[in-house]
């Protein structure tokens, strides 16, 4: 999809006929990658300490270090490498629970597409979190929002099996301030729902956990924001948009034939795509009244001026923010790139595409001054151009009911 740079990966694996067959199905991959292979985890960490590497993928059971322990002192010594386990164990679940150092997990056999579709989007991600430009600016900013605490706490009750939906209920009801914003939200004609929702617990009920999760995520993010701190920046606009952008992004999503879990993904992404813009506003005020004034009369894209300004997006800081948070990958990828798809490393139809074709067509059905378009190429090139008039409509339909 879009040009990269050639990437150095090693290969780590005790079996040297593993190695061998992974050198022979790779090797049409030779002009794109610089690839190295050796057997243990101290011969790659010999590797690391005289050679550039961008990618690490290795076996998980191997004698004297295995790939638990390689990637965590990875993780520790070279933080700029990503780390990917290529695993034959059958249950997933059990080897991404024991590797917490991992950015991903590929099965054996893994079809070499399929690794290089992940090698391409863990290291897209990567290079957008590690700009250089983008770590200058995070240095100035003296104030960014929290996790919300609610959030957090959910999050660790959700992990336990035990936990009932009246639980999450009790939870969320025990801040009354988060209640009223996570309220105000399902009562909104964005849920469509027959009658007004009065709690925590029946707006579990009626939405289910993981929406209920999303909102109370957005409701204590955005409210960390006030309206006198924006300037020329409508905080409720603001709002009303990101909440038209999750609920669209959501539908095509499942439009497109994705699942409950990426239109979730989906949701919460549109929710939070225009993050970074809150941040920027609060620090760099003056600055960034300067870049949408730019913008306007200009009739230039937001994202391009603050390239210009600050050498780095809106769109990246929201990434950010959301990679320290801990947030998924394909979370962060769908804020991150939600201006430039192609750039992004990932192929095919996703909650990033969804996020991408959302905001523009919502500027556009709003009639709001922007320079944010379809990018047409990128829906041609993963197949789904034929539906925008379709996703287009979609829009209109979810701006009209929520007026």
């Amino acid at each position: 999809m879009s040009s990269e740079k050639r990437r150095n990966i090693l290969f780590v694996d005790d079996e040297g006929s593993v190695l061998k067959g992974l050198q022979r199905m790779l090797r049409r991959f030779r002009n794109d990658w610089e690839m190295t292979f050796v057997e243990s985890g101290q011969a790659a960490l010999d590797y690391l300490g005289e050679s550039p590497c961008d990618v690490v993928i290795t076996d998980m059971r191997m004698p004297q270090m295995n790939g638990r322990e390689l990637l965590s002192i990875v993780r520790e010594q070279y933080p700029h490498v990503v780390r990917i386990v290529l695993s034959g164990q059958a249950n997933i679940e059990t080897v991404i629970e024991a590797v917490e150092p991992t950015h991903q997990y590929l099965s054996k056999p893994c079809d070499p597409d399929v690794m290089r579709a992940t090698i391409s989007r863990a290291c897209g991600l990567r290079d957008l979190l590690h700009d250089d430009a983008l770590r200058s600016l995070v240095t100035r900013i003296d104030s960014v929002p929290s996790l919300p605490s609610v959030y957090q706490e959910l999050h660790e009750a959700l992990s336990d099996p035990e936990t009932t939906v009246s639980t999450v209920g009790d939870i969320i009801s025990h801040d009354g301030a988060m209640t009223a914003k996570v309220l105000k939200m399902v009562n909104s004609a964005y849920f469509g729902t027959t009658q007004d929702v009065t709690s925590g617990h029946q707006a579990v009920a009626m939405l289910g956990v993981d929406m209920v999760k999303t909102l109370v995520l957005s409701a204590g993010v955005f409210s960390q924001f006030t309206a006198a701190e924006m300037q020329r920046f409508s905080l409720a606009e603001f709002e009303e948009h990101s909440q038209r952008v999750g609920a669209i992004a959501e539908a095509i999503m499942l439009d497109g034939g994705g699942d409950k879990e990426t239109a979730a993904c989906a949701y919460t992404a549109g929710l939070m795509h225009d993050l970074g813009k809150l941040i920027l506003m609060k620090n760099c005020a003056t600055e960034y009244s300067d870049v949408i004034e730019r913008s306007q009369t200009e009739n230039r894209p937001l994202g391009e001026v603050e390239q210009q300004i600050f050498g780095t997006s809106h769109a990246a800081i929201g990434a950010y923010l959301l990679g320290i948070w801990g947030l998924p990958d394909d979370l962060i990828a769908a804020v991150g790139f939600h201006h430039q798809p192609f750039v992004s490393g990932t192929e095919g139809f996703c909650p990033l595409s969804a996020v991408h074709v959302a905001n523009a067509v919502d500027h556009s059905v709003e009639a709001v001054f922007a320079c944010d378009r379809v990018d047409e190429d990128y829906l041609q090139q993963i197949g789904m151009a034929h539906k925008l008039p379709e996703w287009t409509a979609l829009a209109e339909q979810i701006s009209q009911g929520a007026n």
